[in-house]
């Protein structure tokens, strides 16, 4: 790629290059993640409760879209990947049945407040689904 030699970055960026940004790689592999998310099939989810506040560790049920269920053979809900996104960590998830599981979560003093999409990814075969949900974290009340 010797003709990359001396190009400016507003003359790659208008011929749709882009390269990493500063934090390295972790800005192309999020938008890879992006593409690849996009070819999932995603089913909605239920949290109960959803809402926890920072500093809370809680625990939540979750309930699986009936036609993730079936998609899961009725076998017992284990999914590969658990993201509830940033500030909010996992100490532990259990099944609860076919359709559905109970996480324990801590959320961070720090966390980000506001509205969240976690997902929790299934490997089925050689193929990945993802269900969604929706979970609000909001002050502390401290």
């Amino acid at each position: 790629m010797s003709w990359l030699r001396g190009t400016g970055l507003a003359a790659l960026a208008a011929a749709g290059l882009t390269l990493a940004g500063p934090s390295g790689c972790s800005d192309a592999l999020s938008s890879l993640e992006t593409v690849q998310r996009g070819n999932r099939e995603v089913f909605p989810c239920q949290l109960r409760p959803d809402f926890g506040r920072r500093g809370q560790t809680l625990s939540v049920a979750v309930t699986l879209d009936a036609r993730l269920v079936a998609r899961l053979s009725g076998q017992p809900a284990f999914p590969t990947e658990i993201s509830f996104g940033s500030g909010v960590s996992l100490s532990s998830f259990d099944s609860t049945g076919p359709d559905g599981m109970q996480v324990e979560l801590l959320i961070s003093p720090l966390a980000e407040e506001g509205e969240r999409s976690p997902s929790l990814i299934f490997a089925l075969d050689k193929v990945r689904v993802e269900a969604e949900g929706k979970f609000w974290v909001l002050p502390s009340l401290e």
